[in-house]
């Protein structure tokens, strides 16, 4: 079994699922009176950008489901880097760095922004990546000294 792999679709998957998790919470989540009367305050919130007309609730609103999209982009693009066969070439290092770097970040953030559920999930992809990386230039090592 291919740990490496095993672990990149661990960090990937957790991506995709908190971008599901992210969106359905947004669109579905039962709102408290006090939060109808913030939505209420925030619709009156006009925000002077150029563009459409725009409030901070419709601000919230796609940057919200822009979020959710683009942890469910991470997560399929990752995904799909799998369908490449190798993952100790050159170019798949620098991506195995790149997640690391991103998960480092989005756990830090989840950390003092939000609660258990995102620092759960990014620290799950984290430690994956990790794992994933670690492996794989350990595979790489042995493979270079077979060779001489």
């Amino acid at each position: 079994m291919n740990y490496a792999r095993m672990f990149h679709k661990i960090g990937s998957w957790s991506y995709v699922l908190l971008g599901i998790g992210h969106i359905a919470t947004h669109l579905f989540s039962p709102k408290t009176p006090e939060q109808e009367q913030m939505i209420l305050r925030m619709k009156d919130f006009a925000i002077d950008m150029p563009g459409p007309d725009s409030t901070l609730f419709l601000f919230h609103e796609g940057f919200s489901l822009m979020m959710g999209v683009l942890l469910i982009s991470y997560g399929i693009a990752n995904i799909l880097f799998l369908s490449s066969d190798s993952l100790d070439s050159l170019t798949n290092k620098h991506i195995a760095m790149l997640n690391i770097i991103v998960s480092l970040v989005a756990m830090i953030l989840s950390a003092v922004y939000f609660f258990i559920v995102p620092i759960a999930f990014t620290t799950a992809s984290l430690i994956a990546f990790g794992l994933a990386f670690g492996l794989t230039r350990r595979s790489t090592r042995r493979t270079k000294a077979a060779r001489q």
